[in-house]
Order: C-alpha cells, then structure tokens, then sequence
C-alpha cells in the first residue's frame, strides 16, 4: 500500500510538470499580413505585457489621431536608435519638408513612443501607424509590406527589444522617395513655398512643422541653419512672424 500512494503521488507530478512545460514552451502567435480591407482578428498575445510600440518624432506626437489614442497605454519619451532629419519633401503638406530616417547624415532626437494596449496584435499595429500616415485614420485599409513600394510609398519599419517591447514601430520611406541633399536653403524654400499655397491647410505647411517639432525638443544638425534661412527668406525674426507673413496676417 505504501508503494502504491508513493507511486500515485510520482506519477502525478510527473504529469502535472510534463503539462506546466508544455504551456511555457507554447510559441507566441504571429499575424499573418493582409492587403484586404479591415483588421483580422488579433493574436492572443501575453495578457497583461504590452508588446508593441509606435515611434513620433514629428507630427505624430501632437496629432497622433484617434486609432492610435484608443490603442495607446500610455507614453514614453526616448531618443531614436536610428538618424532622423528633415530628408523628405511631404506631397500632403504641399512639397514641406518632414521628419524621415536618414542613412547618412541626421541625428538621434527625442521621440515619443506610444505603448500600446497588450490586445493589439502586430499587424494592427502596422495598420493603425499605415492608416495615420495616409490621412486615413479609421478606414479600415491595412499594410501591405509585400506590395511593390513607389516613390511616395509609405514604410512601416520597425525597431526590437527595446523598452521591453518586442518592437516599436516607425514610419519610413524608400530613398527615391526622399530628398538627396536637403540643404537649409532649400528646406526653407519647400517650406515657405508650402505655407504660402492656399491648398495646404492650416498647420500642415513647413513652417508650422518646424515650429512643432522644436516644441517636441526635436533638433537635428540642419534644424538651426533651417530657421535661419526661413527667416532670411521672409524677412522676419522669428518663425511665428513668418508663418504670419506667409499667410499675410499681422503676426501676435
């Protein structure tokens, strides 16, 4: 009888450790990727542990959309582990220059990361960055990185391990689609070109954009000489003044 209990109670926890091994060793899932219209249903991921982020080092940290509020947990200030510069000339912004990874030249800046909810998977990530740079927040289009990428094609890149997260996503673009020597000159000539067109709305011209991104603390190597040209160009002392001149109001 003894033998029989002792038997018992091994054999029993040898079984219970065989079953507690097999759900450590269970891989985490993994979202396929899709050009259809809508997020599939999510991953399960690990209840609790946020796994993903989002980069902004430009507009996206003041106008990060309504996607990405009701997904974001919280906020978290770090500095980019890649060269950010003013490197693309921004066809929704009327030809101003913005933010992009630089391979050469640029800087490491201060950033904002948008930690997401332990709920979203990976591709909805991709999709909700994907849709707030097409200007399409809430429209159900997703990313497709297989799809042949243009000049102008968006790039959802992304960063791992760090802060705890598996990775954190960013906004990038092909080098066709970015500036080859973006000089202080001429970023002051995009950017003024674009606060003067009534095409472009308020606060999506170059001018305002520089003005943001050095409220976010973002400075790169051209960002000194860059306001000194816009300012030489309008014949002012100081961005506000311009971005007023530009539109030909008086400015505060």
């Amino acid at each position: 009888m003894w033998r029989t209990l002792v038997g018992g109670v091994l054999c029993g926890s040898i079984v219970a450790a065989i079953a507690i091994d097999a759900v450590g060793q269970q891989p985490a899932a993994r979202s396929a990727k899709s050009g259809g219209a809508g997020d599939p249903a999510p991953s399960v991921p690990v209840q609790g542990k946020p796994r993903y982020g989002i980069f902004g080092f430009g507009s996206l940290i003041s106008e990060p959309g309504e996607e990405l509020t009701n997904a974001t947990v919280r906020r978290q200030d770090l500095e980019t582990p890649f060269a950010v510069e003013y490197g693309r000339s921004s066809n929704t912004r009327g030809g101003a220059p913005t933010l992009v990874p630089v391979k050469t030249g640029g800087a490491k800046v201060k950033a904002t990361v948008f930690v997401l909810k332990d709920s979203i998977s990976e591709q909805q990530a991709e999709n909700i960055l994907y849709r707030r740079e097409l200007h399409q927040v809430g429209s159900g289009r997703t990313y497709d990185p297989s799809a042949k990428a243009g000049k102008n094609s968006i790039v959802v890149a992304a960063w791992p391990n760090l802060i705890g997260l598996d990775k954190i996503f960013y906004t990038d673009f092909g080098d066709s689609g970015k500036l080859t020597n973006p000089t202080p000159a001429l970023l002051a000539k995009l950017a003024v070109d674009s606060a003067r067109s009534s095409e472009v709305p308020d606060g999506n011209d170059g001018i305002s954009y520089l003005m943001n991104a050095k409220k976010a603390g973002i400075v790169t190597p051209l960002s000194a000489d860059y306001e000194k040209e816009i300012l030489k160009l309008t014949g002012t002392a100081s961005l506000e003044q311009a971005l007023a001149k530009t539109h030909g109001t008086p400015a505060h």
